[in-house]
Parts: C-alpha cells; structure tokens; sequence
C-alpha cells in the first residue's frame, strides 16, 4: 500500500489522540489512537506480526508502516546498538591497528635518524680526507711546476705527449718498413 493509502485508511478509521517524543533517542514520534465505531480493521506490526489494537501505541513510518511502538524499541535496541557496537569495535581496533602502525614508522624514523647521523659523520670525515689530499696534491704541483696556476696546463701537457709518442712510435714503424729491418732500432740502442 503506497504512503498515502495508508494516511488515507488510518484517517478514515483510527482517531488520533495525542502525540509525544520519547523512545531510545526522544526523537522518534509516539503516537496515541482510538479507532471510529465498530470498524473491522485488521492492521498489523511489521515487526512482531501482531495486530493492531485501539490501546496500542504505535509508531508510523515515512513510506506508511505501521509498527507497535515498544517493538521499534527493541528493533532498534537490537539493531541498531548492535551496529553502534561493531562501528566502535571496529573504530577501536582501526585506531589500535593505525598506533601499531605509528609506532613503527616512529622506530623506523629514530633508525634513519640514526643511520643518517652515522653517515654526516663519515660524510664529515671523508671530506676533511680529501680537503687534505687536494692541498697536498696543490702544494706538490706547485713545487713541481713553479705556481699553482701552472698545474691548470698538466692535462694539456699529458696529451700533448701521449700525441707526441703515438707519432713517434708511428714513425718508427714507418722506418722499419722502409729499411725492412725491424730490429734495427733495438741494434742502435744496444750499440750505444
């Protein structure tokens, strides 16, 4: 039966006495009938299956059910309060399970502290090492070269004799083609 019907048929029939807040939360509506005359009406609770008498309290719905009002009371004592307990069961073993989780990234974080603490110190001490290293290495190549503004022609140096080489061994070998003696330079060394 749509909503209206039942308005309908409850309007016709059943005399509304008075209506009051009260039950679990004081939010759901009490109300208080008497049914017109020797009507027949055979309205049920949709909870216990009982029929509605003229000295029950009932409570209605939006959609139009039609419930005893201690029945709705334990309905939503059982069921909702249930389901309030597994929300809070659930709430307290998702907050216990997150501070399991925090206490770990917390151990985690003191680690890392720690390993990076370890590793600035080293980092520390490798590059007191090499700050050492390279004034040395300055100071040997400015005894070797005169000033340290020398030093900045070593590499052009170095390839200009690994240059200077690779063309003298090729030249070298150009000779001994040419006189068909390999050997010939190993005689003049030894020669000398």
């Amino acid at each position: 039966m749509h909503r209206n019907n039942v308005a309908i048929l409850i309007s016709h029939r059943i005399q509304l006495i008075s209506t009051k807040l009260g039950g679990y939360d004081r939010t759901l509506p009490k109300f208080y009938y008497m049914f017109h005359g020797q009507a027949i009406m055979h309205l049920t609770c949709a909870i216990c299956s009982d029929l509605i008498t003229a000295t029950n309290c009932t409570f209605v719905t939006e959609c139009g059910h039609l419930f005893h009002y201690s029945c709705v009371l334990r309905w939503l004592d059982k069921n909702v309060i249930r389901d309030l307990e597994q929300e809070l069961l659930s709430a307290n073993s998702a907050i216990s399970s997150m501070k399991g989780h925090l206490n770990v990234h917390y151990k985690r974080i003191e680690e890392l502290r720690a390993e990076n603490k370890v590793l600035r110190d080293q980092l520390e001490g490798l590059q007191k090492i090499v700050n050492e290293t390279t004034s040395e290495d300055v100071g040997f190549l400015s005894a070797s070269f005169g000033s340290p503004t020398e030093s900045r022609f070593l590499p052009a140096f170095s390839s200009a004799l690994k240059r200077f080489s690779t063309d003298l061994s090729r030249k070298r070998l150009y000779r001994s083609c040419i006189t068909g003696n390999p050997k010939s330079k190993r005689r003049r060394r030894s020669n000398r």
